[in-house]
């Protein structure tokens, strides 16, 4: 389930707060041992996996809402309707993320089609709880930075470049063109 949040264009920050946010409310406990007559004999043995697929009919609305928790499905409803029921967005909400049950995929459109299942997040800006994660923090923003600073070099050497060969053409024009007088 969290492999795919690696992704999307959250942070590792946000990343980090969705998992969270999301294992608090995916967690199911089964008693077994009552009715377990009428399921059929199957062994099961230490680490083995138990799926119980199932249609909520509700989306989970989770991060920085008033309110998180399951919202009842409306067909045709989208995410401002589900933010909504959860109470508004928090005073540290950023972005909203809808997280598609059925694929995985995540979409920072608002616009997107909700289905059942699907997860609607509402980011934060990045905190660290840790001396670690305040390193981590820091060096996704140096990262950014960089990669900011070497976009905008380029940008500079392309225009210097273009400079370069527009004058380039100019001086020649005018050295070789009869017109001119040279």
């Amino acid at each position: 389930m969290f492999e795919n949040t690696r992704l999307s264009d959250l942070s590792f920050g946000s990343r980090q707060y969705l998992t969270r946010e999301i294992l608090g409310f995916q967690r199911v406990s089964l008693d077994l041992s009552n009715g377990i007559d009428a399921l059929p004999s199957i062994p099961l043995r230490d680490g083995d996996r138990l799926v119980v697929p199932r249609d909520p009919k509700a989306v989970l609305v989770v991060g920085q809402v008033r309110y998180p928790g399951y919202v009842t499905l409306k067909p045709g409803a989208d995410a401002r309707y589900y933010l909504e029921q959860a109470g508004g967005t928090g005073p540290a909400a950023t972005e909203v993320y809808l997280r598609e049950a059925g694929t995985g995929t995540f979409h920072s459109s608002i616009e997107t089609p909700i289905r059942s299942g699907d997860v609607l997040f509402v980011d934060r800006p990045q905190t660290a709880d840790t001396e670690e994660l305040q390193a981590l923090a820091l060096q996704e923003r140096q990262v950014v930075l960089q990669e900011e600073n070497i976009t905008s070099s380029r940008r500079i050497q392309y225009f210097q470049i273009g400079l370069t060969i527009l004058s380039t053409a100019i001086t020649t024009y005018l050295l070789f063109n009869p017109r001119t007088g040279n």
